[in-house]
């Protein structure tokens, strides 16, 4: 394909093409660029002994065109009940759930007495349905309430596929390959003599500058970037920004119209515009990024050079260079996981260090994790009234785990794929501990994502938040540790009643102890004794 054919075959996965004529154009072809996912192998390596498929997601995720492939190796006793489930009445989509439910109670049973011949059912039906996330949801609770856990706990005869959960540029082979096909034509410059840009062709300069590897490598840390942040991207989604990065949605006609066509390179895609799809990539704009500045520079040209210098750097860990507080020591961490699976909060590693330390500083005024001091108010004794607990945690093993970490679990659950270096945006803090210093698969578990984890480093790092009750409300590190206390009271040290100075001056503020006798053999009473508070302890 010529350069000109491929910039009128491109510029419709802009955002204001797709319209619906043009999601019918996207869905009828055949794809040059048909590069396969994760989530497709899978499904060829395990057709044979799957019984029902579900691919479920955003618009645009690629369940379609997930969809058309399987056509191609999916035998004849497969079914697909619904290529856009979306488009049914509710009626029709009442009988597929209801079909669904059937087939996976027939296999339960088929399962359940597969020694005896004298069953005799039909576990053979094989279904494949494809519907967006919402809707599904929906129609499931309407009409199948019953089949929604059915589906959060498959076996090995489901596979439900939520491209929701999915990171498009997790893998890095596959990505680069993935978008030198989709930019892939003969090479060669413009041809049309007619153009008065067909020197200094924008389009051609765009391609042939996406078309390496540095540069792919700088769209992949977009793409990791956002799903890093919580966020997700749809095939079509990155499909656009590639268009967009090339044409900036306009034609060749189009182009001849314009006199400086410098504005449209490639790296220049992070300004306001009207492009719905790219108002994702706008935060992570590196010309917000501060840096060393030349006083002969124009405000024009330091846009213009760190927006060049992400995507053409080489040797540099390109998320410093994004405008995102912690994003690099965030993925840094995901990666450790990736590869161990749960990290020890004790171990010795600055990076693990430094969330240690914030998390503490966060939590306790001490430093340390033989005591810690939590402050838990009950809301009924108002704001003049404190109660805080001191605990000794010296014993409890605390973790960073992977969010597929299972203990005692013999099943790795990691891919192992060198092309991936984190396959998760979140992981968890958690309490390993059954009372006796053993570990147990019934872990306390506290979620930390991006916003959680920049908190915990904002924190370390001495930058002045206000953590009391926001960090307990927001991300529920203190009623993390509290949650631990009320399952293991055997930590507890102490209990602090603190009266406000103002409202109650000739209060005094006192400690509960618990006090254990060692006078007499196999005497195991225990005893609270009250202390006077020393004021200036807090």
């Amino acid at each position: 394909m010529n350069l000109e054919n491929k910039i009128s075959y491109i510029v419709n996965y802009c955002g204001k093409y797709l319209g619906h004529e043009n999601m019918i154009f996207e869905r009828k072809q055949n794809f040059d660029f048909n590069i396969e996912f994760a989530e497709e192998k899978f499904i060829k390596e395990n057709i044979n002994k799957l019984k029902i498929i579900i691919l479920t997601g955003e618009a645009g995720d690629g369940k379609s065109h997930l969809l058309n492939n399987m056509k191609s190796y999916i035998d004849k006793g497969w079914k697909i009940l619904s290529e856009d489930f979306s488009q049914l009445d509710d009626g029709n989509q009442k009988e597929i759930l209801q079909k669904i439910e059937e087939s996976i109670y027939l296999n339960e049973i088929h399962t359940s007495h597969n020694n005896e011949k004298s069953i005799d059912i039909d576990s053979n039906k094989k279904y494949i349905l494809a519907a967006n996330i919402g809707i599904l949801m929906n129609k499931i609770l309407t009409h199948c309430p019953t089949l929604f856990s059915k589906l959060q706990n498959p076996n090995d005869n489901i596979k439900v596929i939520n491209f929701e959960k999915r990171n498009i540029a997790s893998d890095d082979s596959t990505f680069k390959e993935f978008v030198k096909s989709f930019l892939n034509f003969d090479g060669k410059p413009c041809e049309n003599r007619s153009c008065k840009h067909c020197s200094d062709c924008p389009f051609y300069y765009n391609i042939t500058e996406m078309l390496k590897s540095n540069v792919i490598d700088s769209l992949r840390t977009l793409c990791n970037a956002i799903f890093l942040l919580g966020g997700h991207l749809t095939i079509r989604e990155l499909l656009s920004l590639i268009s967009f990065m090339i044409t900036h949605g306009k034609t060749c006609e189009d182009m001849q119209q314009e006199e400086n066509v410098a504005v449209y390179r490639y790296y220049n895609i992070f300004h306001d515009n009207t492009d719905v799809l790219l108002k994702k990539f706008q935060p992570l704009d590196p010309a917000k990024k501060r840096d060393e500045v030349k006083e002969s520079e124009s405000k024009a040209e330091i846009i213009e050079r760190r927006r060049k210098n992400f995507f053409t750097s080489t040797d540099i860990d390109r998320f410093f260079l994004l405008p995102v507080a912690y994003l690099s020591e965030f993925k840094q961490i995901l990666v450790k996981l990736e590869k161990n699976e749960y990290l020890d909060i004790k171990e010795d590693d600055p990076l693990c260090n430094s969330l240690k330390y914030g998390l503490l500083k966060i939590i306790s005024k001490e430093h340390s994790f033989g005591e810690i001091v939590l402050q838990d108010s009950p809301s009924y004794l108002g704001e003049t009234i404190k109660t805080q607990f001191t605990a000794d945690f010296s014993k409890i093993m605390l973790i960073w785990n992977d969010i597929d970490f299972e203990v005692n679990s013999e099943d790795d659950k990691r891919k192992n794929n060198p092309n991936v270096e984190f396959s998760q945006n979140k992981f968890y803090l958690s309490c390993v501990y059954d009372g006796d210093g053993k570990e147990i698969s019934n872990m306390i578990k506290l979620l930390i994502d991006y916003k959680a984890f920049a908190f915990i480093m904002m924190n370390y790092e001495n930058y002045y938040v206000y953590t009391e009750g926001f960090s307990n409300v927001e991300y529920g590190f203190g009623d993390f540790f509290i949650k631990i206390l009320s399952k293991h009271p055997e930590f507890y040290k102490k209990m602090s009643v603190i009266f406000d100075r103002k409202s109650y001056g000739k209060f005094i503020d006192f400690d509960l102890e618990i006090y254990k006798p060692k006078l007499m053999r196999g005497d195991k009473t225990e005893k609270i004794i009250i202390k006077k508070r020393d004021r200036s302890v807090g």
